[in-house]
């Protein structure tokens, strides 16, 4: 079944700046593609000079994925928040678009900002921080027992550069290129100039005789 919502919505300005809005639009619990599927969006801007709130919340299955913020036309910033009870209920969903299947659980939560540069041509600078964690992931091929990571990206300064910091650790990945018992890679230092440090233990499949790694 498709489907079906209800809305609250207010419209008023002739103009982008000008525009106040109200929007809350919830779509009802239905059957999508097999799946339970419920979601909610809600967007307020009660003055020109406000910026526009922002909080979407949306459901398939065991899994479920949410974030909220402000945005103005020259910046957004906000958070997000997955938690996947299990990934494999998406499989009929991706089928529809011709994609392997998966599976797993995982949940994460993660800051982000993205401010438009004042520079003519820079585009935007992308900022944020967060951490994401995944068990007894598969997909193409590949598996992996657990995965986590964790990573601070603070937007950049007027020269463009900043502090950045990533840490990843796998353990258990099993792939038809690849067996690894665990991976661990740090990354500290600056946009522009960093350090990275990785631990590796494991094997490289070959028909001859098995690489192993443990660097």
């Amino acid at each position: 079944d498709l489907p079906k919502a209800e809305a609250d919505r207010y419209l008023r300005g002739k103009t982008l700046d000008a525009i106040n809005c109200k929007a809350d639009v919830r779509r009802l619990p239905r059957q999508f593609g097999g799946l339970p599927l419920e979601g909610r969006l809600k967007l307020r801007r009660e003055r020109a000079n406000d910026a526009a709130a922002f909080d979407i919340d949306g459901r398939i299955g065991n899994n479920r994925v949410q974030t909220s913020g402000q945005a103005r036309p020259e910046a957004v910033n906000g958070t997000a928040t997955l938690k996947a009870g299990s990934l494999a209920e998406l499989n009929p969903l991706l089928a529809l678009f011709d994609q392997q299947p998966i599976a797993g659980q995982g949940e994460g939560e993660a800051s982000y900002q993205l401010v438009r540069g004042a520079k003519a041509g820079q585009g935007w600078q992308v900022g944020g921080s967060g951490k994401l964690s995944l068990a007894s992931a598969k997909a193409l091929g590949t598996r992996i027992a657990s995965v986590k990571a964790r990573w601070e990206l603070p937007l950049p300064g007027a020269d463009g550069d900043g502090p950045v910091a990533l840490n990843l650790d796998i353990s258990q990945l099993r792939d038809p290129l690849a067996q690894l018992t665990s991976a661990k890679v740090d990354l500290k230092g600056r946009r522009s100039a960093h350090d990275v440090k990785a631990q590796v233990v494991g094997k490289i499949p070959r028909e001859s005789q098995d690489l192993a790694l443990n660097a």
